[in-house]
């Protein structure tokens, strides 16, 4: 009988469909349907810094000059309780009505609010967290390695401060991306969701505006973080969460083959319907069988670059028609 069981993060998943932070998972009702239809863990929408402190800027937006500095202080951190604690309430609600780990997600921009907001996520609950991070660079004058120390300075505050899993949701956009996640998962990072996907814009070439870009992802990008997971599976400790372009069950199978122990879905889930975790969940129990696997950890990582007798084939950048064929 084909077992789909898996563990993520140090967690037991009845199988590696983890639903993707977006506007689905911000919704007890939607949370509920996924776990009906077979997912694996829930990512909830996230909390975002910017969010809370922009609502509050709003606020304050053309109020009189004269107002008193410590009537704005006080409704500001007024406003910013009552923001976290609705996030916080929800993260409670999931875990009293959901039986699958729930994982929030945070969005932070400064070292104090990260730390804040972990701890507060883990009291209120959380199975585990996913740090939702990347930190733009302001000027040309910036230097690459003093950004990525940032996000080590970042992981070992936090993994000092709670006791859940942490995983980090990372961009591409590093030097040298896999010593950016040797240096992370050297300092106690549980595990990697790679990548994130970005707010894209796009201009109306009419009326020469900014607009915004196309929110889902294409299929063809999942060709990233299987690249990227096929040379970091088997030289981490942490776990591996692949993400973007997952749109069916063949591309899920792809990145469990790189050697993903979980693959995220969102864009797949707005384009079709939740429904269709199902159909994955179903499509991948068949393939294995027809394939006569009986569980994940016989296939995953098959394909990923320290199994090849020919690993450089993974590091070429330009095409090698040949060589692709004869590997």
């Amino acid at each position: 009988m084909v077992s789909l069981n898996t563990k993520y993060l140090g967690l037991d998943l009845k199988n590696p469909l983890v639903i993707a932070s977006s506007r689905i998972t911000g919704s007890l009702e939607n949370c509920k349907n996924l776990e009906e239809y077979g997912a694996g863990a829930i990512v909830i929408r996230s909390l975002f810094e910017e969010q809370v402190t922009g609502e509050i800027s709003r606020l304050f937006s053309g109020t009189e000059e004269n107002i008193h500095p410590e009537a704005v202080d006080y409704v500001q951190n007024l406003l910013k309780r009552v923001s976290t604690k609705s996030y916080l309430d929800y993260i409670e609600k999931c875990k009293k009505s959901i039986g699958i780990p729930i994982i929030p997600s945070l969005h932070c921009t400064t070292k104090g609010k990260w730390i804040e907001f972990a701890t507060q996520c883990e009291k209120a609950g959380a199975d585990a967290l996913e740090l939702n991070l990347y930190i733009s660079p302001q000027n040309g004058a910036q230097r690459g390695a003093d950004l990525e120390k940032k996000y080590i300075d970042i992981s070992e505050e936090i993994k000092s401060r709670i006791k859940i899993p942490v995983a980090m949701k990372l961009p591409p956009y590093f030097t040298n991306t896999m010593n950016m996640v040797f240096q992370l998962d050297q300092s106690g990072i549980d595990g990697f969701v790679l990548f994130n996907r970005y707010y894209r814009f796009d201009f109306n070439i009419e009326d020469l505006k900014i607009i915004q870009g196309n929110v889902f992802s294409s299929p063809e990008e999942f060709a990233l973080p299987l690249r990227w997971i096929t040379l970091l599976s088997g030289k981490i400790h942490g776990s591996i969460s692949a993400s973007t372009g997952v749109h069916d069950y063949s591309t899920f199978i792809k990145l469990i083959l790189a050697g993903a122990h979980t693959v995220q879905l969102a864009s797949v889930l707005y384009i079709k319907d939740i429904k269709i975790i199902v159909e994955i969940i179903n499509d991948i129990k068949l393939w294995m069988s027809r394939k006569g696997f009986e569980n994940l950890d016989q296939f995953r990582g098959l394909m990923a670059q320290v199994k090849n007798r020919q690993p450089y084939i993974y590091e070429r950048i330009q095409f090698i028609k040949n060589d692709m064929e004869n590997g």
